[in-house]
This record gives C-alpha cells, sequence and structure tokens, in this order.
C-alpha cells in the first residue's frame, strides 16, 4: 500500500493523505472519498468492495482512498489534495475511465481534488475520462465547487440520492437535485430505490447511506464505521448507480 504523503515541520499540522492500492495495472481506475469524518481505514474498505462491482478491466485497476474532513464543511481544507492530483497524474496515461465517487461531506473534497488536477499540464486528457459520481452530497461553492468550468472538461457526472418508502428521501436529496437542475444538462439527477434498506420511516441519515450500502447498520440513523467498513452479505455495497 502507498501512503500519499508530505514531510511536515509539525506533523498535527499536516493534511490527511489518501491510501492508494495498485491493482493489475499502473493506472488509478478508482477514487473514493469518505464523508465527514470517516476515516481512512474505513473508507479503504468501502473502496475495495466497490472495486469489485466495476465493470470489466476497471475491477482490477488500482485504487485510492480519501478520508473525510474534520468538519462538515471542508472549511479547514485538512485533505492533502494536492499531493493525490500529482500522483494520479504520474501514472502512464491511458484512455481507461476513472471512476471517482464522493459521499456526503467527501463531494467537496472531490471537487477541490478535481479543481487541483485542472491545473496540472494534461489536465483535459485526464479529466475527460472522469467519470464523477457525488453520493447525496453538495454543488459546493468556490474552490469546493462543482461548477460549470469543471462540468465542461469531466466526461461524465452524476448526482445521486435516495428514495424510501412513503415518500422519505436521503438528507441531501435537494442539494442533488439543485445540483442537476441547475448544471444545464451536464449533470444526470440518478434517484436509488431504498424501500428495502431497512430505514426507519423518516429516518434520512439512514437513507443517506443507502448511497454506501442497501442496508445500513443503523435504521434510525447512520453508523460511518461499520456501513463503510463492514460490508457483508447482510449489507452489501451499493453500486446501482455505476450501472
Amino acid at each position: 500500500m502507498l501512503c500519499l504523503a508530505t514531510a511536515w515541520a509539525d506533523p498535527a499540522a499536516a493534511p490527511q493523505a489518501a491510501q492508494c492500492q495498485a491493482g493489475a495495472s499502473a493506472q488509478v481506475g478508482l477514487v473514493v472519498f469518505g464523508g465527514w469524518r470517516a476515516q481512512g481505514d474505513w473508507v479503504l474498505r468501502w473502496a475495495q468492495a466497490l472495486r469489485e462491482q466495476l465493470p470489466g478491466s476497471a475491477a482490477q485497476a488500482g485504487l485510492c482512498a480519501v478520508p473525510g474532513p474534520a468538519d462538515a464543511a471542508y472549511v479547514r481544507e485538512d485533505i492533502d489534495v494536492g499531493g493525490l492530483a500529482d500522483a494520479v497524474l504520474a501514472a502512464p496515461a491511458s484512455a481507461a475511465p476513472v471512476w471517482v465517487v464522493a459521499h456526503s461531506s467527501g463531494s467537496f473534497v472531490a471537487q477541490h481534488w478535481l479543481h487541483e488536477v485542472a491545473l496540472r499540464p494534461d489536465a483535459l486528457a485526464y479529466l475527460a475520462r472522469v467519470r464523477y459520481f457525488n453520493l447525496d452530497g453538495d454543488a459546493g461553492s468556490g474552490a469546493h465547487a462543482l461548477d460549470a468550468g469543471l462540468l465542461r472538461q469531466l466526461g461524465a457526472a452524476t448526482a445521486v440520492y435516495v428514495r424510501g418508502g412513503g415518500g422519505d428521501v436521503s438528507a441531501n436529496a435537494g442539494a442533488m437535485q439543485a445540483l442537476a437542475q441547475g448544471s444545464g444538462g451536464r449533470v444526470r439527477l440518478l434517484a436509488l430505490d431504498g424501500s428495502a434498506s431497512g430505514c426507519l420511516p423518516g429516518a434520512r441519515w439512514c437513507l443517506h447511506d443507502v448511497v454506501v450500502t442497501r442496508r445500513p447498520h443503523d435504521p434510525a440513523g447512520f453508523d460511518l464505521q461499520r456501513d463503510y467498513g463492514s460490508l457483508d452479505e447482510a449489507h452489501p455495497v451499493q453500486a446501482d448507480y455505476l450501472r
């Protein structure tokens, strides 16, 4: 495993780094961004389960798992997106898709990273390969925004939310709908079926994690440690949006 990190005078002040694993090819085919306070190891286990659901040879590509930000709005910018941008662009050129998946507050980090990528040489060719999935997250603002300029460069972008039984929707459904509606047709809107998720009536934050696992561990809320890190037959990874 490669941990992308930079030497800092004060280690406590250093941004958190992504964890990357090599695949059968030299390419990083999957980059996964965890939500608020999600630890790197939890996100890594989610990314590993998700990679198995990718089509064809993409399931053998390298992956990077990015921990969640320390604050829900990513005000501190505490993730080393610059180091990750340099790392993924260092791989040999390829025409293969890059699957980028961000959950909740991780969307701010992912979009910040995409802006960082856009500043690098040969960024246009790389961004054209990106298929970005914003999972019940946010459009962001400023350097964290999925703005028109970035959308023109991406290969594809999808905003994903969940519909449960009885008309319930996931916590950030409104943000996903607004993102798609304001994108001029550049963002596809996708509603996943959460009616079999086990989420209780009105449990919007349980539905919020149905984008990660088809059956979240806490039917009344969310439990990122288990929903990311304990994916199994009883709590299978959610991958319908990839198809």
